[in-house]
C-alpha cells in the first residue's frame, strides 16, 4: 500500500540516464529510436500501473506505454529527434515530466524515475 507520505512526496527523479549509441543496424529493418526504462516509488520499490507518455515538443506527437509489475516500460518506433519530453502518471501521485530528450536512429533511451 502507498503511504500517504509518499503520495505527498509524488514522483521524483532520482536519474536520468540516456544511452544514445547509434549502430549500424538499418538491414534489420529499424524504424527509428525507442526508449525504455523503470519507474520506481521514492523508497526505490517499483511502480506498477504508471503511465508513460512521451511527447515530441515540435510535432505534438505523442506515444504512451504503462508499467508493468516489474516497474518498466518501453516505447519503441519514435522519430528520431530533439525536443520530447517524458511525463509519468500514476494514481495517488503527481505527474512527473523531464524534457529536453534527444533520440538518435536505432538508439534506446533508458531513463529511471524515483
Amino acid at each position: 500500500m502507498i503511504t500517504s507520505s509518499l503520495r505527498r512526496v509524488g514522483l521524483a527523479f532520482a536519474a536520468l540516464a540516456l544511452f544514445l549509441g547509434a549502430r549500424d543496424s538499418m538491414a534489420q529493418g529499424v524504424t527509428g529510436a525507442a526508449v525504455q526504462g523503470t519507474v520506481t516509488r521514492t523508497d526505490s520499490t517499483l511502480l506498477d500501473a504508471a503511465q508513460v507518455q512521451l511527447r515530441s515538443n515540435q510535432t505534438g506527437q505523442t506515444y504512451t506505454a504503462g508499467t508493468g509489475a516489474n516497474g518498466r516500460y518501453f516505447i519503441d518506433n519514435v522519430q528520431p529527434g530533439g525536443g520530447y519530453e517524458l511525463t509519468v502518471r500514476a494514481i495517488g501521485f503527481q505527474p512527473s515530466t523531464r524534457g529536453e530528450i534527444s533520440l538518435a536512429w536505432v538508439s534506446v533511451s533508458r531513463p529511471t524515475w524515483r
